[in-house]
């Protein structure tokens, strides 16, 4: 029985991996949202019952809903809209529910392996036959968010084409992660191509391809990611030389990708609208909330209320309404629940995201969960991979379980 339970908890973890990475435009309900992922998540309480553990991070996010219904509930009552509050409730116990499941799971990091490489697949081919509708004007297969004006721009598996490059670059960095863990040393592409060429034709093509600035950085990222320390000058050197023929080259995602990293150094709102709107969702929000923090206002603590940051962005931000579906990231969420929701969710995601000897899992950080907000299915699809990349890459995977403070015994990734 308990082999079974085991089995059981096995193909529900893939389950999980599996749909909270897609988005089926035939499955989307009102507003675009995915129906085939809330009946997912409407079946998260049944197993936090069944395994009515306590994890650590179990009170961290306790303690980040209950400051998010507070300063809604309490302070913010006349902006208080209970579908957003409960949504995000529904994210935060998917979560402690997958964290159960694959702890009680007989899922091994092979099998894991498996999922990240049929997801990064299932991108690729996907694209390939949107891209061939698209060619032949043909209706294309999975359309969601489609612009005319921008026909190649288009959104594969995801729920929409600008986030196709991040589910893509998170998938790419934990397969490269765990391989390295498997292969007990640093990836090298000369060595290990021969035996993964058709993930890395597969995974280029769709980043190259989707004519997408945050396809560049997140192919950036995972150029960092297979770094050497020995060849890092060579690589800066040649990346030195190359750039003004690239940049002078008419490839846009690069020069867009160039042009909104210079206005975001500067912190040059103007600047960073006009090189890239799609990305100035992202970022602007967030310069702008950074810029007008003040610790010495009450409400600074306590919130403004839900979409706040949406409506004071309206005569700010082009194209910029009360329609617009959300712009939110960690850093208007502290504007709109308050500096201390801001630290909780900061902090939750720090500690499942991150990885102390892997600097790359920081960047990832930053960029897909920091400037997203709380709900965004490809937050979550980040935290997710994230934390199943490090549960299965500590030194002893069967007793990580989220902070859980239990015996376990150890198992070998080599000996999948």
């Amino acid at each position: 029985m308990i082999f079974f339970a085991r089995l059981s908890n096995s193909f529900a973890a893939k389950a999980i991996l599996i749909i909270i990475s897609i988005s089926i435009s035939y499955l989307l309900g009102g507003e675009n949202r995915n129906l085939l992922l809330i009946g997912m998540m409407s079946l998260s309480p049944i197993t936090i019952i069944k395994y009515p553990y306590i994890y650590k991070i179990d009170i961290i996010l306790i303690l980040l809903l209950t400051t998010m219904i507070i300063s809604s509930v309490v302070f913010n009552p006349i902006s208080l809209r209970w579908s957003t509050i409960l949504y995000s409730i529904m994210f935060c116990l998917t979560f402690m529910g997958y964290v159960r499941i694959l702890s009680k799971s007989s899922l091994e990091i092979l099998d894991y392996l498996k999922v990240v490489k049929f997801l990064i697949y299932a991108y690729c081919i996907v694209l390939i036959i949107q891209q061939c509708c698209v060619l032949l004007h043909l209706p294309i297969l999975n359309a969601s968010n489609y612009n005319n004006f921008n026909p190649w721009k288009l959104n594969t598996l995801s729920p929409e084409p600008s986030h196709s490059a991040v589910y893509l670059g998170i998938l790419m960095y934990c397969y490269l992660t765990i391989k390295e863990y498997i292969l007990k040393r640093k990836y090298n592409l000369q060595y290990d191509f021969r035996n993964d060429g058709w993930i890395w034709g597969c995974f280029l093509w769709s980043m190259i391809t989707m004519i997408s600035g945050t396809a560049m950085l997140y192919l950036s990222i995972i150029c960092l990611k297979l770094c050497n320390k020995k060849y890092i000058a060579i690589i800066l050197l040649l990346a030195f030389t190359a750039s003004p023929v690239l940049l002078n080259s008419n490839f846009k995602p690069l020069k867009r990708t160039v042009s909104t990293i210079k206005g975001t150094l500067t912190l040059n709102e103007k600047e960073i609208i006009k090189a890239d709107l799609s990305a100035a969702f992202r970022i602007v929000p967030s310069v702008i909330a950074i810029k007008n923090a003040d610790i010495t206002n009450a409400k600074t603590w306590t919130g403004k209320g839900i979409d706040y940051m949406k409506n004071d962005l309206i005569n700010q931000m082009p194209a910029v309404n009360k329609n617009t579906k959300s712009i939110s990231t960690a850093f208007t969420l502290g504007v709109d629940y308050g500096i201390l929701f801001f630290l909780i969710w900061s902090i939750f995601t720090f500690l499942v995201c991150t990885e102390r000897t892997a600097p790359i899992s920081y960047i990832l950080w930053i960029f897909s969960i920091m400037l997203n907000g709380i709900n965004v299915q490809l937050v979550w699809f980040a935290i997710i991979f994230l934390y199943t990349n490090k549960y299965f890459t500590s030194n002893d995977y069967k007793n990580y379980a989220c902070f859980r403070d239990t015996p376990g015994s150890y198992q070998d990734g080599t000996s999948c």
